[in-house]
This record gives structure tokens, sequence and C-alpha cells, in this order.
């Protein structure tokens, strides 16, 4: 199942997110991919039943990987994954270590995105501390370099 229930708009807000955020530094929009989206939900479809962040081994993609509580809007996801500007030295560009999630979002090379989210169910009721898993979903975008 996928959430959250009007997917489509969440999916078409995840992409103004990026594009926003992407403008900020002078990075051309992305378009919505399809195929990347299908991709994209086949991995959180994964995830959520792993209760586990892990990336996938696709060549020519990138992709950012969340868990967030149910009733997340796509702002905040996508905010998350931002909030690594903090750490990227501008002064010197490329790759850099913690600011992986940012990099992804505002690459100018990168040409589409696709969305995939899915539930996370709680697996350990008797789990006091609840670390095990929890109630929540995944959230994951794909890009390329189309």
């Amino acid at each position: 199942m996928t959430v959250p229930d009007d997917e489509k708009e969440f999916v078409d807000q995840i992409l103004v997110e990026h594009n926003t955020r992407r403008e900020r530094h002078n990075a051309p929009d992305l378009e919505y991919s399809e195929e990347l989206s299908e991709m994209a939900q086949q991995w959180a479809d994964k995830l959520a039943k792993q209760a586990h962040i892990s990336f996938s081994e696709l060549s020519g993609v990138g992709e950012n990987i969340t868990f967030f509580p149910p009733d997340i809007d796509a702002e905040s996801v996508v905010e998350h994954w931002y909030q690594e500007h903090e750490k990227y030295e501008y002064e010197t560009p490329g790759w850099q270590t913690g600011t992986n999630y940012f990099t992804q979002v505002i690459w100018r090379s990168t040409k589409e995105i696709g969305v995939g989210c899915a539930y996370v169910k709680k697996s350990h009721e008797n789990d006091e501390d609840n670390t095990s898993c929890s109630n929540g979903s995944v959230c994951k975008s794909m890009t390329s370099l189309r």
C-alpha cells in the first residue's frame, strides 16, 4: 500500500519541493519519471518489509531514502534531505562526506526524479523501546542523469 492517501499530490509536492531548493542553487528543474518512480516504489516496498534503510545497487541512478511518520508532508521530507547543505563546503564543490542527500537534491546534471512510498508496519508489539521497527512510512526518491 502506498502513502499517503493522496499519493499523486504527495509525489507532485516532492517534485515541487526539490525544484524549489534547486532554484536556490541555479540548478534546472527536474522532470517526473514514471520509470524511476516504478523502480523507487519497488525499493520502497522492499524497505518497508525489511523495516530498515538500505540503498539499491542500481547503476546510473542516485537515491535518497528516509523513514518518517505517516502524517508528514512532502516539504518536511525534502527539507530533511536538504538540511545537509549546512555541512557542504561550497569552496570545494563535488562529493563530500555527510552531504549525499543534499547533493542528490541539487546536483545540476540530474534531470529526472521518481518517487516511491510505502507503509512500515510495527513488527514487535512487545518491544518497549520500539527500536526494531515503528509505525511510519518510507519515502525513496531516485534521480537519473539522463
